[in-house]
């Protein structure tokens, strides 16, 4: 289990007084990150249409957006090997971002042929997102905090939809938070559009409740993959 196997990493790694400080942080970061009430939007824009005026900025920069290739994509997150393979396991697939000749970013994708026949996707049912035929749902958009600015995002952004757009899909979906500002701005200036707003309420990042749904939060322990949603949607059975 993820917090016995973490706890006794850093007893190991820095002794008993300092580990058991660690072990203290780490708990209260993972209770502060979910408590409480939480928003978010889901968004979604079709691709092909004339782009906004206002959505692509005067960058200078030499923005492409391709496929990644496994190896590739696996180097851009050394420091999160298990997630990565764990998405490739299922066959999500993963766009790199180059700016100016540099890997600057990624951005992850599920369509309704990776989903169909699977357990479904923590987000897709957090969300209750069902997916069309030319329908794909992109989450984990990065972009490396150096490369930012002068609208390079938004360029990469763009880039992205156009490159779906080259592989036959005709509507994008994701979520943004609305608390998240500069996010919540960059996609408003590409065209994408609230769909649904969906609110949840957690406590002490263990468990959380959402339009009367129960859920938990995802064991992300060893074999047990990695989550794209930290939590899972508890199915209660009616009597």
């Amino acid at each position: 289990m993820w917090p016995i196997r973490s706890a006794y990493d850093l007893l190991e790694t820095h002794g008993l007084r300092a580990g058991s400080r660690e072990i203290g942080k780490k708990l209260a970061m993972r209770i502060k990150e979910y408590n409480g009430r939480r928003s978010y939007c889901v968004i979604g824009k079709n691709l092909g249409a004339e782009d906004p005026v206002e959505g692509r900025s005067h960058s200078a920069s030499v923005i492409h957006v391709r496929e990644g290739e496994p190896a590739e994509i696996l180097a851009l997150r050394p420091d999160d090997q298990a997630r990565m393979h764990s998405y490739l396991a299922k066959n999500y697939r993963c766009a790199v971002v180059v700016i100016d000749g540099e890997k600057a970013g990624w951005c992850w994708w599920i369509d309704s042929q990776v989903s169909k026949g699977r357990p479904s996707d923590h987000q897709l049912t957090f969300f209750n997102v069902r997916l069309g035929d030319r329908d794909v749902w992109c989450f984990d958009f990065f972009i490396t905090p150096e490369l930012r600015g002068e609208g390079r995002a938004t360029n990469a952004l763009a880039e992205l939809e156009r490159m779906l757009a080259f592989k036959g899909y005709k509507r994008m979906m994701g979520y943004v938070e609305p608390t998240n500002i500069a996010a919540a701005w960059m996609w408003k200036l590409r065209g994408f559009r609230t769909i649904r707003r969906v609110t949840a309420t957690y406590l002490l990042s263990v468990v959380g409740i959402s339009r009367g749904r129960l859920l938990v939060r995802v064991n992300e322990g060893r074999g047990r993959g990695r989550a794209t949603f930290p939590f899972r949607l508890v199915r209660v059975s009616k009597s």
